[in-house]
């Protein structure tokens, strides 16, 4: 596996737990919906087991179908979906795109209002020059939904 496979597997992992609040599972349900124990979720996002990819790819597929099948607004989601996938950001790119995260998360858990989300979004997005990036990975989801498996392929 090359280093930017294990990037973005390393970013995943980081950021699970606040992805899995924020798609509304808890760790039982994204367990059994990638085939492991609530344990081994645990273990994940308390970083005491390395990701593998084929849980990657797991965690990934069932988002992406989450995203496509869900009746509620989708936006956050989509929102931290094309966050995962920017290449080539830099350490400091990286630490505020946790901070949007966070933000992402906080908004979705007290229910603000979605109009209100998009612009505080894009105020983010803006300041890290990486709005119109994201804007093209939710087109290029929306177009192709597994884009992302296809990049980590392009990696193997």
């Amino acid at each position: 596996m090359n280093e930017m496979t294990q990037s973005r597997i390393d970013f995943l992992q980081e950021h699970l737990p606040v992805l899995r609040k924020l798609f509304g599972w808890s760790a039982a349900v994204l367990g059994d919906k990638i085939g492991v124990t609530k344990q081994t979720i645990s273990n994940l996002e308390n970083k005491k087991t390395k990701m593998a990819q084929t849980q990657y790819i797991a965690v990934r597929a069932v988002m992406e179908y989450e995203i496509r099948n869900r009746n509620d607004s989708t936006y956050l989601l989509e929102i931290a979906a094309a966050l995962l996938d920017l290449d080539s950001l830099s350490d400091i790119e990286r630490k505020r795109i946790s901070e949007v995260m966070a933000f992402v998360s906080a908004a979705a858990h007290n229910h603000l209002e979605e109009s209100t989300v998009k612009a505080v979004m894009k105020t983010f997005l803006d300041n890290l020059n990486l709005n119109g990036k994201v804007l093209s990975e939710i087109a290029l989801s929306k177009t192709n939904p597994f884009h992302w498996l296809e990049k980590i392929n392009g990696y193997l």
